[in-house]
C-alpha cells in the first residue's frame, strides 16, 4: 500500500547517532522513529522561524517581530516541559518512599 508519507535521507555526526542511539537504547525506539517524532512535534516551531525567515527575506519589518515570539514561545514551552518533568519526579519519589 502507498504512503503519502515523504521518504528524508540524512547524512548525520557521530556524536548525533550516539545520543538517539543511547535514546533508542532506553526508549526502544529506533533512530528515525525518535526524529520523525521531534519533528513532528517541533512542526509548529519550525513553521513560524520559517515564517519569519520569509518575512526577513523580503525585508520586512515584522520578521524581527516573528522571531521574538517564536523563540519567547519555545522559552515557556521548555519551561512547562520543566515543570512537568519536575512535577514527575517529585510524584515518583513520594511513591518510592512509601
Amino acid at each position: 500500500m502507498p504512503t503519502q508519507l515523504t521518504r528524508v535521507n540524512l547524512s548525520l555526526p557521530p556524536e548525533v547517532i550516539d545520543v538517539l542511539d543511547r535514546l533508542g537504547k532506553v526508549t526502544g525506539a529506533g533512530r528515525a522513529t525518535i526524529i520523525r517524532e521531534w519533528l513532528i512535534e517541533g512542526q509548529p516551531l519550525f513553521a513560524e522561524m520559517a515564517r519569519a525567515a520569509e518575512m526577513a527575506s523580503s525585508r520586512n519589518i515584522d520578521a524581527l517581530k516573528v522571531i521574538g515570539d517564536v523563540l519567547r514561545s519555545a522559552g515557556q514551552q521548555a519551561e512547562q516541559l520543566e515543570l512537568d518533568v519536575r512535577a514527575t519526579r517529585r510524584a515518583a519519589m513520594r511513591k518510592k518512599v512509601k
